[in-house]
């Protein structure tokens, strides 16, 4: 099992996106614990990113979205 550690960056992130998409608390909460258990499970889309935010991870909570 893995520990998240979250930023206060990704906090506020969360907060907006949970904010304008409150459909989607449920599967948020699904995907974090599935985060913590095994990052690498394939349906987390577990991705690096470039430019910018080089050195950061993201997962995809729905195909056109994407958690910094």
């Amino acid at each position: 099992m893995y520990t998240l550690i979250w930023t206060s960056g990704f906090t506020r992130s969360a907060r907006k996106f949970l904010k304008q998409h409150q459909e989607l608390r449920e599967k948020f909460a699904a995907i974090l614990s599935d985060l913590e258990r095994d990052p690498f499970q394939p349906h987390l889309r577990y991705h690096h990113l470039g430019g910018k935010l080089k050195g950061v991870q993201a997962i995809s909570i729905l195909p056109a979205t994407a958690l910094p």
